[in-house]
């Protein structure tokens, strides 16, 4: 028995270092905090955005992790892929999700309608179903005929019917419809009832562009329903 009793005592010891000893190769290799980074927080229909997840330990050090899962909470406005693109679909919000070892982060990002680089007319993004409201003043943008007018983007999906009406009490309403590429499909000054303008079109899968617009040069508040 005395010689038995260091024996375990040693035993006892060298299991207590080996599971320090293991404890201590381990410590800070699990994953603690997931952080999403990019270069904006905006994406273009059509265009793609790289998005960067990194996993850290719970010592704050980053970890060489290839396993990160990457989700999109509606892929109808955007997709993400395996590796961390993200690419517009369709316009609105949508939350991208990275997940590795158990934890996550999740970022927002703003699908937005295209436009051209040297466009000084901005775009308003609005959704099939939504109602806007806006004013027209000497600081929008202006016709060859001297109206102002306030750009508006909206996505279709599907091909469906949409109907869209500006209505407005200070000022003759007008529209146009045009589509990605600056052609107008439609105008309208009076269908509305009034003095409201409204359009209604079957539009195929796509992104369009409205300009809400005055038949005469006048300035004011308005409404703008897209359904």
């Amino acid at each position: 028995m005395k010689i038995r009793t260091p024996v375990r005592t040693f035993c006892v010891l060298a299991f207590t270092a080996f599971a320090a000893a293991c404890e201590s190769s381990t410590s800070g290799s699990n994953v603690d905090t997931v952080i999403i980074e990019a270069d904006d927080s905006e994406v273009t229909v059509g265009q793609s955005l790289q998005l960067q997840a990194t996993a850290y330990d719970d010592d704050g050090e980053p970890l060489n992790r290839n396993d990160i899962e990457w989700t999109s909470s509606n892929p109808s406005v955007a997709t993400v892929s395996a590796s961390g693109l993200l690419t517009g679909v369709s316009l609105g919000t949508v939350a991208i999700t990275a997940e590795v070892g158990g934890e996550f982060d999740t970022q927002s990002f703003q699908v937005v309608p295209p436009v051209d680089d040297g466009d000084e007319c901005p775009i308003t993004a609005i959704n099939i179903g939504s109602t806007a409201t806006g004013t027209l003043s000497t600081s929008d943008c202006a016709l060859d005929d001297g109206t102002h007018f306030d750009f508006y983007a909206f996505t279709v999906s599907s091909t469906r019917t949409v109907t869209i009406t500006l209505r407005s009490s200070a000022f003759d309403a007008y529209l146009f419809l045009l589509s990605s590429d600056a052609q107008v499909i439609a105008q309208d000054n009076d269908s509305g009832g009034g003095r409201d303008a409204a359009i209604t079109r079957t539009l195929s899968a796509g992104t369009y562009v409205i300009a809400a617009n005055s038949f005469n040069v006048a300035d004011g508040s308005y409404t703008l329903s897209v359904q």
